[in-house]
């Protein structure tokens, strides 16, 4: 575990390019929002400020929501789905490049390419996930619902949460496995579900702990970019952007070198 956080930190020193994946998603997602600009903040601006929403029961909230916002909510979709195929590729292009290192033939824009390679693959494991994370939408407002009208039952809220945070630590190596074993999506999660048993608490713990790395380096980040802004406005910019592209390269890093010694270690 501690020996994957030393990889991830070495690698990014040794090679600063590493970085360089980490700003595909701002890109991307600041591009889109350009272009989904109007709809995507008019929601945001009824919803929220204008208090614009639907006089119904909670039941049939939802729907009226829907028939009401269909468009923005269409326009939401389209950039949760982008940034979620961004994500998965700049994970797959960290872990490919991870076992390039491990391997002794490490090579960024290899790991860039193979990307286009498995281009099917990433893309329905970025379709399922989106599948799921709707079906637990649903199914959180229905006890929300539930628990509004009878309050003892709210404990089903807390319940299904656990149980989706469970399910989030045990496909979180589904990434990994797809760039470093060649499998495909569905293979992809049957392996990280195999992958965490016997050590979940172990990848939970470690989870937790480059999570806590992460917002590190984001919050010296967002000091140096506050300190820095009196000096030029520039360079507290600059500073953030790569203390954020570091947090995002050793994450992943990190992530692709502990499943690769873990499985490797399994396999011995």
């Amino acid at each position: 575990m501690i020996g994957a956080i030393i990889k991830a930190l070495k690698g990014i020193v040794k090679n600063p390019l590493v970085l360089l994946p980490a700003f595909i998603l701002p890109i991307v997602t600041f591009g889109l929002l350009f272009i989904l600009q109007e709809p995507v903040f008019d929601i945001f601006l009824d919803v929220l400020f204008l208090e614009r929403v639907p006089e119904s029961s909670l039941l049939a909230f939802p729907i009226h929501f829907l028939a009401m916002y269909s468009i923005e909510l269409a326009a939401i979709a389209v950039l949760v789905i982008a940034s979620s195929i961004v994500s998965i590729v700049v994970g797959f292009v960290y872990a490919k490049y991870a076992n390039g290192v491990v391997a002794g033939k490490a090579s960024l824009f290899g790991s860039l390419g193979a990307v286009l390679e498995n281009k099917g693959n990433i893309l329905a494991l970025a379709g399922f996930l989106f599948v799921v994370a709707l079906f637990a939408l649903g199914v959180s407002w229905l006890f929300l619902v539930v628990s509004a009208a009878i309050p003892l039952l709210g404990v089903l809220v807390i319940l299904f949460a656990v149980l989706l945070a469970y399910l989030l630590v045990k496909l979180v190596f589904s990434v990994q496995a797809m760039a470093v074993q060649g499998l495909k999506a569905k293979e992809a999660l049957s392996k990280s579900w195999a992958f965490t048993g016997g050590r979940f608490l172990q990848t939970l713990a470690f989870l937790i702990l480059i999570s806590v790395i992460y917002s590190v380096l984001i919050t010296v980040g967002d000091f140096l970019d506050i300190a820095l802004t009196d000096v030029n406005e520039n360079f507290g910019t600059i500073a953030f952007v790569i203390l954020w592209a570091i947090g995002v390269s050793f994450s992943n890093l990190a992530m692709a070198f502990y499943f690769i010694e873990k499985d490797i270690a399994k396999a011995v």
